[in-house]
Protein backbone atom coordinates (compact mmCIF):
# COMPACT_ATOMS: atom_id res chain seq x y z
CA UNK A 1 0.00 0.00 0.00
CA UNK A 2 1.02 3.62 -0.32
CA UNK A 3 1.29 4.02 3.45
CA UNK A 4 3.67 1.03 3.67
CA UNK A 5 5.87 2.55 0.95
CA UNK A 6 5.98 5.92 2.70
CA UNK A 7 6.93 4.34 6.02
CA UNK A 8 9.60 2.17 4.36
CA UNK A 9 11.12 5.22 2.66
CA UNK A 10 11.20 7.12 5.96
CA UNK A 11 12.94 4.19 7.68
CA UNK A 12 15.46 3.83 4.86
CA UNK A 13 16.27 7.55 5.15
CA UNK A 14 17.24 7.20 8.81
CA UNK A 15 20.94 7.50 9.59
CA UNK A 16 23.10 4.50 10.35
CA UNK A 17 24.04 3.99 13.99
CA UNK A 18 27.58 5.10 14.79
CA UNK A 19 30.18 2.82 16.36
CA UNK A 20 29.89 4.54 19.76
CA UNK A 21 26.10 4.69 19.75
CA UNK A 22 23.17 2.45 20.53
CA UNK A 23 19.74 3.07 19.07
CA UNK A 24 16.73 0.92 19.86
CA UNK A 25 13.30 0.58 18.39
CA UNK A 26 10.33 -1.01 20.11
CA UNK A 27 8.22 -3.58 18.32
CA UNK A 28 4.45 -3.50 18.52
CA UNK A 29 2.58 -5.28 21.28
CA UNK A 30 0.61 -8.44 20.74
CA UNK A 31 -3.04 -7.36 20.48
CA UNK A 32 -5.17 -9.79 22.43
CA UNK A 33 -8.68 -8.55 21.74
CA UNK A 34 -9.29 -7.92 18.09
CA UNK A 35 -12.80 -7.87 16.73
CA UNK A 36 -11.90 -9.27 13.30
CA UNK A 37 -9.93 -12.45 13.82
CA UNK A 38 -6.35 -12.50 12.54
CA UNK A 39 -6.29 -8.91 11.34
CA UNK A 40 -4.29 -6.87 13.87
CA UNK A 41 -2.03 -9.63 15.16
CA UNK A 42 -0.84 -10.60 11.71
CA UNK A 43 -0.49 -6.98 10.58
CA UNK A 44 1.62 -6.07 13.63
CA UNK A 45 3.84 -9.07 13.02
CA UNK A 46 4.31 -8.07 9.36
CA UNK A 47 5.21 -4.51 10.35
CA UNK A 48 7.72 -5.75 12.93
CA UNK A 49 9.46 -7.90 10.31
CA UNK A 50 9.57 -5.08 7.75
CA UNK A 51 11.03 -2.60 10.22
CA UNK A 52 13.53 -5.22 11.43
CA UNK A 53 14.69 -5.89 7.87
CA UNK A 54 15.31 -2.19 7.25
CA UNK A 55 16.75 -1.00 10.57
CA UNK A 56 18.90 -3.96 11.66
CA UNK A 57 21.47 -3.51 8.87
CA UNK A 58 21.71 0.16 9.93
CA UNK A 59 22.73 -0.91 13.44
CA UNK A 60 19.44 -0.46 15.28
CA UNK A 61 18.45 -3.00 17.93
CA UNK A 62 14.90 -4.20 18.48
CA UNK A 63 13.23 -4.43 21.88
CA UNK A 64 10.83 -7.27 21.16
CA UNK A 65 7.66 -6.53 23.09
CA UNK A 66 5.53 -8.51 20.65
CA UNK A 67 6.74 -11.95 21.74
CA UNK A 68 6.96 -10.97 25.39
CA UNK A 69 3.43 -9.56 25.50
CA UNK A 70 2.07 -12.61 23.62
CA UNK A 71 3.57 -14.94 26.20
CA UNK A 72 2.30 -12.85 29.11
CA UNK A 73 -1.14 -12.65 27.52
CA UNK A 74 -1.63 -16.38 27.58
CA UNK A 75 0.04 -16.87 30.95
CA UNK A 76 -2.10 -14.26 32.70
CA UNK A 77 -5.47 -14.85 31.04
CA UNK A 78 -7.98 -15.16 33.84
CA UNK A 79 -10.39 -17.17 31.70
CA UNK A 80 -7.60 -19.24 30.12
CA UNK A 81 -8.47 -17.98 26.65
CA UNK A 82 -5.52 -15.67 25.95
CA UNK A 83 -7.85 -12.72 25.67
CA UNK A 84 -9.09 -11.69 29.10
CA UNK A 85 -5.80 -10.66 30.64
CA UNK A 86 -4.67 -8.95 33.79
CA UNK A 87 -1.25 -8.17 35.14
CA UNK A 88 2.04 -7.49 33.36
CA UNK A 89 0.91 -7.11 29.71
CA UNK A 90 -1.32 -4.22 30.65
CA UNK A 91 1.51 -2.52 32.54
CA UNK A 92 4.51 -3.10 30.23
Amino acid sequence: SLQDKVIAEELKAMNDVGTRQEHFWVSSFYVTSERDAYVLVDRMNQINHRVYDILTPKGYKMLNLYDMSAAFSYDTATQFDGMHIIGPPMKM
